[in-house]
């Protein structure tokens, strides 16, 4: 690994597969393993200790730590296992353990009353137990049950309640890997969370960067389901592109300064790590709306965007925040084919600021 590069993880799909592995060792090829390694989809092989290994004639349970890489999550660190039972029934079937969250509303790649294990992860397994049961001639079946003992407690800093996955984490990962800041998991969180809306008869989105803005915003629409209410973080334009191609009826994105001033300017990822806030663009802005030069050089030298409204007050009526404000729903546009837009801006203070008519 080059220096300073960031190192890849595992998902929470190839930690259960880990687990199953070990497990099927126990089973059908009677040693109790330190380590296992298994292929996942992108043709990579993994390798990890397994450990609360048990075992009876036709039952094993493990289990492997999971490791995210260097990639903010949440589920970084946890104890990640399965329960295999091998039955008198042919195939492979799916069963909730503890800390795994169950389908609670229509609209997901499951139908409800599921464990919240994603398609990609059941086929992976699926695949492997069938070698399996090829290579040792056994007839009968698997349940496999995946287990999280954290799982519950995690959930709810993910958005599972949001989309009506309920008790626990999910089961996810459709390569196997986590790439360090990818948008992947992010985004299809955002994905279930546009499908469950229109599949419960909502055709309005109200998108938000995260629980403050969302917080200021249900105010405003408070004759909205909560399942309106969905968070891009800083993708918006993986966002806006999964909308366009739905039936929704009107979008509204609700962004507070920073990400606004960075979006005005054409980034559609806001993320720190992707672009960094140009005082110089704001400046300019400043300029070409007649703003006084002492104003127009405090704008410059500035290092947050969070600074100008100590500067300039946080007005509907400030030609500075409508300004950003059209540039913001411009640059939107380009991705939505003809679903009305409205972009509003939120102060840190809950000031909601929409563009003049």
């Amino acid at each position: 690994m080059k220096k300073n590069q960031l190192r890849s993880g595992y998902s929470t799909g190839t930690c259960v597969m880990l687990s199953v592995r070990a497990c099927v060792a126990m089973l059908f090829e009677n040693i109790r393993p330190a380590t296992v390694s298994v292929q996942i989809p992108i043709g990579e092989t993994v390798e990890k200790d397994v450990y609360n290994l048990s075992c009876s004639e036709s039952f094993a349970s493990a289990s492997v730590t999971k490791d995210g890489g260097d990639d903010p999550d949440d589920t970084h660190g946890l104890e990640i296992g399965c329960r295999v039972r091998l039955t008198s029934n042919e195939g492979v079937s799916f069963i909730k353990g503890e800390g795994v969250g169950v389908v609670t509303l229509p609209g997901l790649a499951l139908p409800q009353g599921e464990p919240a294990i994603n398609p990609a992860p059941r086929e992976m397994i699926t695949k492997m137990l069938y070698k399996i049961a090829y290579k040792y001639n056994y007839s009968g079946g698997f349940e496999i049950q995946p287990f999280v003992p954290e799982g519950e407690q995690v959930a709810k800093k993910t958005f599972n309640p949001r989309v009506g996955i309920i008790g626990g984490i999910s089961i996810l990962g459709t390569t196997g890997v986590v790439k360090p800041y990818s948008s992947d998991a992010f985004v299809a969180s955002i994905r279930q969370g546009v499908e469950v809306l229109l599949h419960n008869g909502g055709h309005h989105v109200v998108l938000n960067s995260g629980g403050r803005s969302e917080k200021y915003v249900k105010g405003r629409f408070s004759d909205l389901s909560h399942l309106s209410f969905i968070q891009y973080g800083n993708f918006i334009g993986e966002t806006l592109k999964i909308i366009d191609k739905k039936k929704i009826e009107k979008v509204t994105i609700c962004i507070m300064l920073g990400k606004a001033v960075k979006l005005a300017q054409g980034h559609l990822d806001t993320h720190s790590h992707k672009v960094q806030f140009s005082s110089e663009w704001l400046s300019n802005l400043a300029k070409e709306l007649g703003y006084p030069s002492n104003v127009c050089d405090k704008i410059v030298a500035f290092k947050l965007a969070g600074q100008l409204p100590l500067l300039v007050p946080m007005k509907r009526d400030e030609p500075i925040y409508q300004a950003i404000l059209q540039e913001c729903k411009s640059v939107c546009e380009t991705l939505l084919n003809e679903i009305p837009l409205e972009v509003i801006l939120v102060s840190k203070e809950g000031v909601l600021i929409d563009l003049l008519k």
